[in-house]
């Protein structure tokens, strides 16, 4: 059962972050789709349109689900690929970066494995001891079109990073909605399995 709770963009990146239980980062190429994926979450969710604004640094999105029978509260943070001078206030505070690739694009895939490396470079700088939790999101616009990554190339890097994979057609509702219910899923046992460790 999902719910919408708010929606709005803003170039601050903690405007909603401080009142979520999980916060969600889409990483990559720009034009791989993920500002499309995103909004078709929140308007399947919401049962209305949304419009983006600031897109040229950050829109972020807020909604309430339930998972496992829990109510979490997860913002998505959904970055320009054009914005790299901004990435690591973005990725700062996130419990899952999903990285977003195009299947009919090349190119966006080996973006996101670039933006892998660097992400945990990041952290690693920061000073960072916990590594980061990720998810691998490959995006389908057209059927018919000719594909370049095969899914089997997605799958293979997810296991390689150990990160849950999904790949799904950005104008289904039913996929995008259930993609983002098992990347939530797997970001709340991965922090709980965390605290565990920690205990």
């Amino acid at each position: 059962q999902l719910h919408v709770r708010y929606y709005c963009a803003t170039s601050d990146p903690f405007a909603m972050s401080a009142d979520s239980d999980l916060v969600l980062v889409l990483s990559g190429q720009a034009g791989c789709g993920k500002s499309t994926f995103a909004k078709a979450f929140v308007d399947a969710v919401s049962g209305m349109n949304t419009v983006h604004m600031n897109k040229e640094v950050v829109s972020l999105h807020q909604v309430s689900l339930e998972v496992d029978g829990r109510p979490i509260r997860i913002t998505i943070r959904d970055l320009s690929g054009n914005a790299a001078h901004v990435r690591p206030i973005i990725y700062s505070g996130a419990d899952m970066h999903l990285l977003v690739y195009n299947v009919h694009d090349w190119s966006s895939f080996a973006a996101v494995k670039k933006m892998h490396l660097e992400i945990i470079e990041l952290y690693n700088r920061s000073g960072n001891v916990d590594a980061p939790f990720f998810g691998v999101l490959a995006l389908i616009w057209q059927c018919g079109r000719r594909r370049e990554v095969k899914n089997d190339h997605g799958r293979e890097f997810a296991a390689k990073i150990q990160a849950p994979f999904n790949e799904v057609r950005v104008m289904d509702s039913i996929q995008v909605q259930s993609a983002v219910v098992e990347y939530a899923k797997s970001a709340v046992e991965l922090k709980a399995a965390k605290v565990k460790e920690q205990e």
